[in-house]
């Protein structure tokens, strides 16, 4: 089974990576950078909770598919 969240995962690493990279320069943020940075914050603010959604959805049907388990040591 592939993992649900491998497709989420690099979108969100490359979206970090952006904003380093925009904490690192040696001036100021420009209107239009200030823009994209709280645009990419955003995003990743959705792509996170995406992440925390298919990560429950696969906890609760691994729980269900083995009821006996306990959650976290599956």
């Amino acid at each position: 089974m592939t993992d649900p969240t491998s497709a989420i995962k690099p979108e969100v690493s490359q979206l970090v990576e952006l904003q380093i990279q925009a904490f690192r320069q040696d001036s100021s943020l420009t209107t239009s950078e200030l823009l994209q940075y709280r645009m990419r914050a955003e995003k990743i603010r959705i792509l996170y909770q995406e992440l925390i959604e298919l990560e429950e959805g696969v906890s609760s049907r691994l729980c269900a598919e083995h009821p006996s388990a306990t959650p976290g040591r599956l």
